[in-house]
């Protein structure tokens, strides 16, 4: 045990009510005392059944999530009264699916000066016990830690030397629990008035050792009879839990203090139920060290607690205080100690920051200078850019002068080379179909492609003869309004002005 005790990991069960404890370091477990173990070790310990409370409170479904716990206080007091004067430790856990119009909750309930009585030889040898499990709740962790598996509904049935209860699980989370009237005290006693003989416990213990199969016969009858009426009895029990859960029980774990011989296998055949004892083997050197299964039961807890902190269901009342910055008093302390580390680093800071800032300054007058120059030289490409486009544009605006200069003189000579010569053919054309008709032109007048002429004639038809002939020419289109009668000629004529198009 010594090469332990320095194991600031280690965990310590303690029995409050056998006395006893044991160390579980690097996988092996020793006896220890407690006066002996590390104080930095984790403390764990544990109240009998029969040393709280247990039963179940039903509030509303409605009732408010932060009126939830005022109000299951106040139903566990009027429900299992409480003396008002008494300091109690209450928790409780919710039972899922049992009703959709309340709330039913589990209770959990000891006297906070019982459990400091208990405890009260084990405080003068230890400052601090971790954790204290309720002894029906014990058997969470082994699902949590999956020593076992969380499936259906089972029950454990333990049997000490002053107690016995049956706990209830459902898929690995605690619904309910009894109390049982056999405890081995109880056996022994029922043993005593069968038999009527008054055994002392170490004869009794090896008697019950070999349960039904005790070599005297009428030991073995009274001990038949005794289990007999104990699977009687806990069959009634287990078809209420089932009621109650709406799920048969489908396994049973035996947990007692004493060996009791093929007791699971009676009860197996007895309840029809597969039954059978819980055996832990959680350290290596198991087999060599004589432990009841409450403190490896505990030691599995400890190491569930340690993992997850859940500090619901703890009854402990003699917990190690918080580290110093986690207490009011140590997070006073570590304002004072900021504010003053805050004071003297305040003239630090501002000597480093003047220094920050004469870098800052040096380094931004640097790269204000080198911008600066940059933007010199960018302003001085632009104008050159100005000037060079500026340049170019003139260059482009005398070259476009020339070029409708050089445009307009092609129209001219286009039009005195095409347009004249047009205009003369059209002249003599006319003038052929004028003829012809011995019809006199008055005036012409030209406009580009139009020509209007005052044709003067004798006889009107051959005017209306010129006119159609003219209009069915495919180059020249003819255009008049009328032909008049015109008596100022030396013989009575016939005028009219036509407007002749080049197509």
């Amino acid at each position: 045990m010594a090469k332990n005790k320095g194991d600031t990991g280690s965990i310590v069960t303690y029995d409050p009510y056998l006395q006893t404890s044991y160390a579980f370091s690097n996988n092996k477990i020793f006896p220890t005392e407690l006066s002996k173990a590390n104080k930095n070790s984790f403390f764990i310990s544990y109240v009998k059944y029969k040393d709280i409370t247990v039963g179940s409170v039903e509030i509303p479904i409605s009732t408010e999530e932060d009126d939830t716990s005022n109000l299951i206080t106040i139903k566990a007091y009027e429900q299992f009264n409480l003396d008002p004067a008494t300091e109690y430790k209450i928790v409780y856990n919710e039972v899922p699916n049992i009703s959709s119009e309340t709330k039913i909750f589990n209770v959990f309930i000891s006297d906070v000066l019982s459990t400091d009585k208990l405890y009260s030889l084990a405080i003068k040898k230890i400052p601090y016990i971790d954790y204290i499990v309720p002894a029906p709740l014990a058997f969470d962790a082994l699902y949590k830690k999956n020593i076992l598996s969380a499936q259906d509904t089972e029950a454990f049935i333990v049997i000490q030397e002053d107690d016995a209860f049956i706990a209830a699980y459902y898929n690995g989370e605690y619904i309910q629990s009894r109390p049982l009237r056999y405890s081995i005290k109880n056996i022994s006693e029922k043993f005593a008035t069968l038999s009527g003989d008054k055994l002392n416990d170490s004869a009794f213990l090896n008697i019950l050792k070999h349960g039904t199969n005790t070599p005297d016969d009428k030991n073995k009858n009274f001990i038949t009879e005794i289990f007999d009426e104990i699977a009687y009895y806990i069959g009634d029990i287990v078809n209420s839990l089932s009621r109650f859960n709406g799920s048969s029980i489908s396994s049973i774990y035996i947990v007692a203090d004493a060996t009791m011989g093929n007791f699971a296998e009676f009860m197996q055949e007895k309840l029809n139920i597969p039954t059978k004892n819980l055996e832990l083997n959680i350290a290596i050197n198991s087999k060599e060290i004589e432990i009841s299964n409450i403190h490896n039961i505990m030691v599995v807890n400890a190491q569930y607690y340690k993992e997850t902190q859940e500090n619901d269901f703890n009854f402990s009342n003699f917990l190690r205080p918080l580290p110093l910055f986690q207490r009011s008093s140590g997070k006073l302390v570590s304002y004072v100690l900021v504010g003053l580390l805050l004071g003297l680093l305040h003239p630090l800071y501002l000597y480093v920051s003047g220094i920050i800032t004469d870098i800052d300054t040096a380094d931004k007058k640097s790269e204000y200078e080198i911008n600066n120059a940059d933007k010199i030289r960018i302003e001085a490409a632009l104008a050159a850019a100005d000037q060079q486009i500026s340049e170019t544009s003139k260059l482009i605006e005398a070259e476009k002068e020339r070029i409708d200069f050089r445009k307009n003189t092609i129209s001219e000579i286009y039009d005195k080379k095409v347009n004249y010569p047009m205009k003369g053919i059209v002249l003599f054309e006319l003038s052929n179909l004028i003829n012809n008709k011995d019809i006199q032109t008055a005036k012409i007048n030209n406009s580009d492609r139009n020509m209007t002429v005052t044709l003067v004639s004798k006889d009107e038809k051959k005017l209306t003869e010129l006119i159609q002939n003219v209009s069915n020419s495919e180059r020249y289109s003819i255009l008049t309004r009328e032909i008049l009668l015109d008596k100022n000629y030396g013989a009575p004529s016939y005028e009219t002005n036509v407007t002749i198009k080049i197509k």
